[in-house]
């Protein structure tokens, strides 16, 4: 994957996590992976991606840190359906970011929520995988893109 699209989703990342707080989020070294179902947390926010490319958006945090995005937000409630709703929401909002510096090509599905790590056709195959490690305030998140058959966005006009 081309570092100019891994910067598009980092960015995205960072301006998700700026907008709902103070305390910005700090992005880890990234890395390949073989086998991502040791990358993915509590629960995990997924989203289709179709279009410029194929594949999957990955965003799967610790409920502790979206018990404390929820707060933060002013929300009172924290039970797992809570959570699910903002993982989903993180990951809609990460590749709803992309999508806008990616172009009306770049189509993403609604995100699907898995509570504990996702088995089976929830997982690439025979992909590898990139994970972005997300720090915000003491919690580590992974944002996943297991994407392929990337192809440079036709502009607007042609």
């Amino acid at each position: 994957m081309d570092e100019k699209w891994v910067q598009i989703f980092v960015n995205g990342a960072r301006d998700y996590f700026g907008g709902i707080s103070d305390t910005p989020a700090k992005v880890g070294t990234s890395y390949l992976s073989e086998s991502i179902a040791n990358d993915l947390l509590d629960y995990t926010g997924i989203i289709g991606i179709s279009g410029l490319c194929r594949g999957r958006l990955y965003f799967s945090a610790p409920s502790t840190m979206l018990r404390h995005l929820l707060v933060t937000l002013g929300e009172v409630h924290a039970d797992s359906s809570y959570m699910a709703d903002m993982v989903g929401e993180a990951a809609n909002t990460l590749s709803g970011n992309s999508r806008r510096e990616l172009g009306r090509d770049f189509v993403i599905s609604p995100p699907t929520v898995i509570e504990g790590v996702p088995t089976g056709d929830q997982l690439p195959r025979s992909l590898r995988s990139l994970v972005i490690p997300i720090i915000w305030h003491k919690y580590r998140a992974s944002l996943v893109l297991s994407i392929e058959s990337i192809h440079e966005p036709v502009a607007a006009n042609g």
